[in-house]
């Protein structure tokens, strides 16, 4: 390819299917571990409650209290490098990609200024 020269379509095709396969093949998303489905009740955020309820089949319900905010949602959860995420759809989806770090009997959840606990209940 010369300076000035644009690639060919050609090119600028088999370079974008290359990127998408690139991407499929990167994805390490897994099923949901079934030792992991269960109740889960946030400790350590002060002024904060939450609920969270990982079913076996891959799918979540949550809540979440902070004064007079009160936040519900629904929708899917799976393993992606290590950590839960999960994923909600809606205008209001407070809980779309939250990323949670199993460790021990502790889903850990960055909020921010602190790290919050899931305990197992």
């Amino acid at each position: 390819m010369g300076h000035g020269r644009s690639s060919s379509p050609y090119t600028r095709l088999a370079l974008t299917a290359f990127a998408l396969t690139l991407a499929a093949c990167t994805n390490t998303s897994t099923p949901p571990p079934r030792e992991l489905a269960g109740r889960y009740e946030l400790v350590g955020v002060m002024e904060m409650g939450s609920q969270l309820l990982l079913h076996e089949q891959g799918t979540f319900e949550a809540v979440l209290y902070y004064g007079n905010l009160d936040v519900q949602g629904r929708g899917s959860w799976a393993m992606v490098d290590g950590q839960i995420e999960l994923h909600e759809r809606g205008l209001m989806a407070f809980f779309d990609r939250m990323r949670l770090v199993p460790s021990g009997n502790c889903l850990l959840v960055d909020m921010d200024t602190t790290t919050g606990c899931y305990r197992r209940r």
